[in-house]
């Protein structure tokens, strides 16, 4: 198996400013981007002018930088070394970082000839962005990881040791962002171009890239979004689900159009509900939760994505979408029907399990009540189903129930989710 070492080093970036100049992790960002900037205005200038905004730094750094001449700019990686007692890659990487030079270029009066602007503007100047489960987050400057060779020989060893991703043919690229790199000089929109270039990599080895938020510059390369927030009406009329859906709308972005996911159906997160203790994942109190998401979203989402979007009448709450196989998905009763057939009707839902060869049916409601519902075409012929119980463990035959005239009746509890197959 090949190990690579990422040439991304991120605790000394901030190390240096945040602990000798005593400032906070953002106003360290802030005054690089700062000095960035004003070293290339005052570029011309000899020597740069001090901004003397900030903190002194230690003596002792103070007298082993002032040490050095203007004419051995090389040694600063060596005086990084031997004062912080790093190793050589670090030390260069240290040399490399606008985040680190620039406080040192202005707060010393360093001439701009000593560090060139490819010192300050280096490939391995990563700012950071956030931080996840208590470690900081790098952002990869996506052209020079695909032009060094490194994005694609992480894609390639990942399938050499996890060749099941190309069984299941796609894979999470979560928060898979294109920002502007400051540091490098370089666009949002030329990252988005070798962001693009990643993506049909994966997708030359047979394998779906999926992410997080919605970018529209990907269509035709990502399928699917986990939040699938910022899409009009008219986007889900243009964008069929065969070439782009997602996950859910997230709650907290207020002004989505949450209305959107009844007319064109919905996913679920399961993330917020499934717990993360093992203790509690056996007790069992999640599941409750959990089916009645699942049931009441995915049913008719995983139904509706299979058809073709034809239009929609009406406004706001008065929209019917209208699909085709006679398929009307109706806000104003919230009802989901085909020609006699009534799959849904507020939260009580009786769809066909489309991802599954034979025929089945759920059904679930969230309240307790005698259910009467006509069996699909495709069932004629069908006298008696098998009715199961859906739980953690699977299914659990419960009964069977005859079917009188083609329709399906059955006293169901609520909150229980069931499912029916035609009997053997």
């Amino acid at each position: 198996m090949i190990s690579y070492k990422s040439v991304y080093l991120p605790s000394p970036l901030e190390k240096m400013p945040t602990t000798f100049f005593n400032i906070s992790r953002s106003s360290s960002a802030f005054f690089s981007a700062f000095f960035n900037l004003l070293i290339s205005i005052c570029s011309s200038l000899r020597p740069i002018i001090s901004i003397m905004i900030l903190p002194p730094l230690k003596a002792g750094l103070l007298r082993h930088l002032l040490s050095l001449e203007g004419s051995k700019s090389s040694s600063i990686a060596a005086s990084f070394t031997e004062f912080f007692n790093l190793d050589n890659s670090t030390a260069i990487f240290l040399n490399s970082s606008s985040n680190t030079l620039c406080f040192i270029l202005v707060k010393f009066k360093i001439t701009f000839q000593i560090c060139s602007i490819k010192c300050l503007y280096s490939k391995v100047a990563t700012p950071v962005i956030g931080n996840y489960n208590n470690r900081k987050a790098y952002h990869i400057n996506y052209k020079r990881e695909w032009e060094s060779g490194w994005a694609q020989k992480r894609i390639d060893s990942l399938l050499s040791i996890a060749p099941v991703l190309r069984d299941g043919g796609t894979i999470h690229l979560d928060a898979w962002i294109a920002r502007e790199s400051e540091g490098h000089g370089e666009s949002k929109t030329l990252e988005i171009e070798y962001q693009k270039k990643v993506a049909d990599y994966w997708l030359s080895k047979g394998i779906d890239p999926t992410t997080e938020w919605v970018m529209d510059y990907m269509r035709g390369r990502v399928p699917y979004y986990w939040h699938f927030n910022r899409r009009t009406q008219q986007d889900y009329m243009n964008d069929p689900a065969r070439l782009v859906t997602g996950g859910h709308l997230n709650p907290d972005l207020k002004q989505s159009e949450f209305d959107l996911e009844f007319l064109f159906g919905t996913s679920m997160y399961g993330e917020n509900i499934f717990p993360r203790k093992p203790a509690a994942i056996v007790q069992n109190e999640w599941i409750s939760d959990f089916n009645r998401d699942f049931y009441l979203n995915f049913l008719q989402y995983a139904f509706l994505n299979r058809l073709t979007r034809l239009r929609v009448d009406g406004k706001g709450k008065s929209r019917v979408a209208y699909y085709d196989h006679n398929v009307e998905v109706s806000m104003g009763d919230s009802t989901v029907r085909q020609q006699d057939l009534l799959l849904r009707n507020h939260n009580t839902v009786f769809f066909p399990i489309v991802w599954q060869e034979e025929k089945q049916i759920g059904l679930y409601s969230n309240k307790a009540q005698l259910l009467k519902r006509k069996l699909p075409k495709e069932w004629d012929g069908v006298h008696t189903v098998t009715l199961y119980k859906v739980d953690a463990v699977g299914l659990q035959a419960v009964g069977e129930v005859n079917i009188v005239n083609g329709t399906f009746q059955l006293r169901m509890e609520g909150g229980i989710p069931y499912l029916i197959k035609p009997k053997d």
